[in-house]
This record gives structure tokens, sequence and C-alpha cells, in this order.
């Protein structure tokens, strides 16, 4: 069994010890498929959040945001920011 040890990459500090893929990818909807291809980049090809962010044509932001909804990656603000639409 795989001891966890606590490491930190891009500056954040990374919660899990290990991804694995789903057996039956194909049957996920788009959100949850590339949710699923952002964490399989940075857990198991080791990459740092610019190449993931260029590889799968995202913004930083966004990836960053599914790496913490995923639970991989530790908030690091104190305080959650509220987010606010503007009206049309």
């Amino acid at each position: 069994m795989k001891q966890y040890t606590s490491s930190t990459r891009d500056g954040f500090r990374i919660l899990k010890d290990s991804f694995a893929l789903p057996k039956n990818i194909s049957g996920l909807d788009l959100k949850s498929m590339h949710a699923n291809r952002i964490c399989d980049l940075f857990f198991n090809e080791n990459l740092h959040l610019r190449d993931i962010v260029r590889l799968v044509r995202d913004d930083r932001g966004s990836v960053i945001h599914t790496l913490l909804e995923q639970g991989v990656i530790e908030e690091r603000r104190k305080k959650r920011r509220e987010i606010f639409t503007c009206p049309n």
C-alpha cells in the first residue's frame, strides 16, 4: 500500500495520493470527461498546471477550479470569494 506523503505542485498542496480513470470513460458526460482528463494529466502524467492548460485549451483558473472540485488540491484562499454575475 502506498503511504500518503504531503507534497505540493505549482504552489498547491496535493490532497490525494493517486487517481484512477473510470473503466467506462466513454459513458461520461463531457464535463466529467474533461475533469477526468485534467486529473489524469495532473496525477498520472505529473504535468504542471501551465502544461495542462495548454493541452486542454482551457484557462488556468478553470483547471484549478476543476482540481479543487475533485478534491485533488487544497484551497489556498482563507476566505472563498463569491461569484457575482452581472445583469444583462
